[in-house]
């Protein structure tokens, strides 16, 4: 049995998600969690977001 990292084929995400898949399903359909799709599908949401724009001082 192979142990390790499982992959997640980027592109059958990709193409379900523009097929209006929601997460979970494609998180099904590709048997890997949630947050594998939502990290691959939205790279950045990791990323602080200011809301308003802060002056320098």
């Amino acid at each position: 049995m192979k142990s390790g990292k499982p992959t997640i084929d980027a592109d059958r995400a990709r193409k379900l998600a523009a097929s209006d898949m929601g997460g979970t399903a494609i998180a099904r359909a590709l048997n890997v969690s949630r947050a594998s799709v939502y990290r691959l599908l939205n790279p950045s949401a990791g990323e602080a977001t200011l809301r308003t724009p802060v002056e320098p001082m």
